[in-house]
């Protein structure tokens, strides 16, 4: 599991970093303006990759990795098994690609009704933005979910990196006004090697596969990957929420604060979160109930060596990091970030057992657990920052992850009673999070 981590780790960062030189090319050659189109339209991409994917490659993965692990067996007796997964496939394809045109077909709707230049180009490329965000997510759940985890990291990163290659040539040559086909480009870009790659790694699908049980099997995958998507909608709309609590409440210059220490804490948690959904949860999936305490102590090690070595060091160093990262005047957000990473502990913490329940139950139980948690972390960010201005966005957002830990710890035992969820590495950084906290306490006396 270390190795696929690392692999899963390296590609995250080759991503992050062709991003970010889109974005330093992007805001220092045509400002800040041209800079929130491009972030606008990756949004509005995100947003719409999450509604329209409908959760099917997370529920490929739970449904299909039980049958996997002995559908990858080279016995003639093993022939079933095969044809049961490539079912789950081919019904979890077919859906894809009927979201594929869904979205497609409603962009065409969209654009046709407004005038073409303003809005109609834009509307089609970010249809066309979700159209391949769908079908990267779909063929990252099928390399997933035959452990293929060296081809996954490779296709993240060639995806990332030629994208980004791509719209650079657009700008270089058409400049501001091709920034709109730039985004097209990487899209178009992305989509292909993404398909490429796929296609060369994954196991062709038997045409029998496609059909024992296909509508049983597509309704299935709706049912599971509905819920999770719903869940996700709800904890995406509460994070963009977040921010326009912190401006009502405290006005625009702690707005610009509070996203300059959020921004950190999202690049290296988005990280962790990519190892969690491409080895963590197939190997819950494919793990049998008694033994699934264990892979959550196996991944709660990897975690604990991961994150808990960052969050120190970004604690100790807080003023410089905001310095170093923007400017002088950014210092004063050190009190905000440090609760934030201790947070974090805890966030890391709950996310170990949260998907414990999304990949033994899933359905209402998990979508509870995510409600009660989005919930605790608005109304934790809106009383902390009316109670302790700026500090308190960072008290509350630490308050909630509390809150949806012990939540998911409870679902957790209800899910698969008897097996020990806190482990001593969990342990280990709930510990490191309460000393931490006692140290931020102390300061503020």
């Amino acid at each position: 599991m270390r190795r696929q981590t690392g692999m899963l780790l390296a590609s995250s960062i080759v991503s992050l970093l062709a991003s970010l030189a889109v974005a330093k090319v992007v805001s220092y050659s045509f400002g800040l303006d041209a800079y929130a189109d491009v972030a606008l339209y990756a949004v509005s991409v995100q947003f719409g990759v999450l509604v329209f994917s409908g959760g099917v490659p997370t529920a490929l993965i739970t449904q299909a990795s039980p049958s996997l692990t002995v559908a990858l067996g080279p016995d003639d007796d093993l022939r079933g098994s095969r044809l049961h997964v490539d079912a789950w496939r081919a019904a979890a394809r077919r859906l894809t690609l009927a979201a594929c045109l869904v979205v497609m077909l409603a962009a065409v709707a969209v654009a046709g009704s407004g005038e073409w230049r303003l809005a109609g180009v834009p509307t089609l490329l970010i249809g066309f933005g979700v159209v391949a965000g769908t079908v990267g997510g779909y063929a990252a759940a099928e390399l997933n979910l035959y452990q293929l985890t060296r081809d996954l990291a490779v296709m993240t990163a060639a995806a990332a990196v030629s994208g980004a290659l791509a719209q650079l040539a657009v700008l270089w040559i058409w400049q501001l006004p091709g920034l709109l086909w730039s985004l097209a480009a990487n899209a178009a870009v992305t989509l292909i090697v993404t398909v490429a790659l796929t296609h060369r790694a994954v196991p062709r699908m038997s045409r029998r596969g496609e059909r024992p049980g296909h509508p049983d099997r597509t309704r299935h995958l709706l049912r599971t990957g509905l819920p999770f998507s719903a869940a996700n909608l709800y904890s995406t709309g509460v994070q963009y929420l977040l921010p326009l609590v912190v401006l009502a409440v405290l006005g625009r210059q702690s707005l610009g604060l509070y996203r300059s220490v959020t921004t950190i804490t999202v690049i290296y948690m988005s990280v962790m979160l990519s190892t969690f959904a491409a080895t963590y949860l197939p190997a819950l999936s494919r793990a049998d109930d008694g033994v699934v305490s264990e892979v959550v102590a196996r991944q709660s090690k990897v975690v604990f060596a991961l994150s808990t070595p960052v969050i120190l060091v970004l604690f100790a160093v807080a003023p410089f990091v905001l310095r170093l990262l923007y400017a002088k005047e950014f210092e004063v957000a050190a009190p905000l970030l440090r609760w934030q990473l201790l947070g974090d502990l805890i966030r890391l913490s709950a996310w170990l057992l949260g998907y414990v329940v999304l990949a033994k139950r899933g359905g209402r139980l998990y979508t509870l657990t995510e409600a009660v948690g989005g919930s605790a972390l608005l109304v934790g960010t809106y009383l902390g920052v009316r109670l302790h201005g700026l500090d308190g966005a960072g008290i509350g957002f630490l308050a909630a992850y509390v809150v949806y830990f012990v939540t998911v710890l409870l679902a957790s035992r209800r899910a698969l009673p008897g097996q020990r969820w806190v482990n001593p590495w969990m342990a280990g950084m709930l510990v490191v999070a309460v000393l931490l906290g006692v140290i931020r306490g102390l300061a503020t006396v």
